[in-house]
């Protein structure tokens, strides 16, 4: 249970301590296998929902166990080895990965710029609940009966060139005004959802933009208008021979 050089972590847990509890159970209560299993799972559990891990040290000192929380993130290193005997983990070394820790923040701040620029195409977040799609109500329809409703008036909005008109909880609170919001009933807007559990609508789970789908919708959108815009100048097509101007042959 290694992980690399690092710098220094200046927290509560020091080189020399001893794991002897983790996720609120007592590793005295388990055998070799069972600590070995359950720290490992506690762990994977912690990273997954992005939460600490629980651990009770026990101070090098041998003063009063305490209980603590490592984070879970990345760049932090925790080397913990086994003693079988006293059926608890030593804390060889602790601290920081700075090269690691780099990488995520450059993957967080990419994260952050990807977010504010799908909201800049459109401004639905998770947890926004829809009650409305160009003024027809969601409220007390299951799943299929939204997306159903949903995709039909998708279709209508592109058939007409203009954006879905909603209306929208923000957050899902109770109590607040509705905000409009425009949405573009274009394919590379991925939108999740499920039922909101007070039925008043469609609650969004995720959104996303498939940029690659974007940049391609773009491009066939201002090739279709050049195409009409030299339509109006000229009738010649590709694949017409010219064989007079002004008269003269060629």
């Amino acid at each position: 249970m290694s992980a690399g050089p690092g710098l220094v972590y200046d927290g509560p847990v020091q080189a020399g301590d001893w794991v002897v509890g983790v996720a609120g159970r007592l590793l005295s209560e388990l055998d070799t296998a069972g600590i070995i299993e359950m720290y490992e799972e506690s762990l994977k559990k912690a990273r997954q929902k992005d939460k600490p891990l629980k651990l009770k040290i026990q101070k090098s000192d041998k003063s009063s166990a305490v209980n603590v929380r490592f984070p879970t993130l990345p760049f932090y290193i925790l080397d913990l080895s086994l003693d079988e005997s006293k059926k608890a983990f030593k804390v060889d070394k602790v601290g920081i990965d700075q090269e690691a820790k780099m990488k995520h923040d450059e993957a967080e701040a990419i994260k952050l710029r990807a977010l504010e620029d799908e909201k800049n195409v459109v401004d639905l977040q998770k947890d926004d609940v829809v009650i409305t799609c160009d003024g027809v109500s969601l409220a007390g329809l299951e799943k299929d009966g939204i997306k159903q409703l949903f995709g039909r008036v998708m279709y209508a909005a592109r058939d007409r060139g203009s954006p879905m008109q909603l209306q929208v909880l923000r957050g899902g609170a109770k109590d607040v005004v509705p905000e409009k919001v425009e949405v573009p009933a274009v394919e590379y807007i991925k939108i999740s959802f499920k039922p909101d559990k007070n039925r008043r609508g469609m609650r969004i789970k995720n959104v996303t933009i498939d940029w690659d789908a974007k940049a391609k919708s773009e491009k066939e959108s201002q090739e279709s208008e050049s195409a009409k815009m030299l339509k109006d100048l000229t009738n010649l097509q590709n694949g017409d021979i010219v064989v007079n101007i002004d008269g003269t042959s060629l």
